[in-house]
């Protein structure tokens, strides 16, 4: 009888620690599911963040030698810039002295013509008094 018993007791007794066992036991997995998911999220998320670090410094060195390019660019262009503008202050200053040198000859030959009309005049004169 008693053995019996307590037998069936500890049979019981057992039974529910399994019971609960099992339920601790499916608690924790589901925890473990659980954790191990997060921690492939975030690892997801670490790769994504790293990707995303990774092109935005490209994208930074693209625009760093695409802002260097414009610069050099510009430096050309004000180089070119300066070279036209000397080249069109020559071409003014030989086009002021080849005006000047039509205007003198021009002078000249005029001066040449008043004279030897002056002579003319002279001379004319000078058989009109004879």
């Amino acid at each position: 009888g008693y053995a019996t018993e307590r037998a069936r007791a500890d049979t019981m007794v057992a039974e529910k620690a399994r019971a609960a066992a099992e339920a601790v036991g499916s608690c924790a997995a589901a925890e473990v599911t659980k954790m191990a998911d997060r921690v492939r999220h975030a690892e997801a998320a670490r790769v994504a963040a790293e990707a995303a670090v990774e092109r935005a410094q490209q994208e930074l060195e693209t625009e760093r030698t695409a802002g260097a390019t414009a610069h050099a660019a510009l430096a050309d262009i004000g180089a070119e810039t300066a070279r036209l503008a000397e080249e069109i202050d020559a071409a003014r200053g030989m086009q002021a002295q080849w005006a000047a040198g039509k205007q003198a000859t021009r002078d000249a030959v005029a001066m040449e013509e008043a004279s030897r009309l002056h002579r003319a005049l002279a001379a004319a004169k000078a058989s009109r008094a004879h």
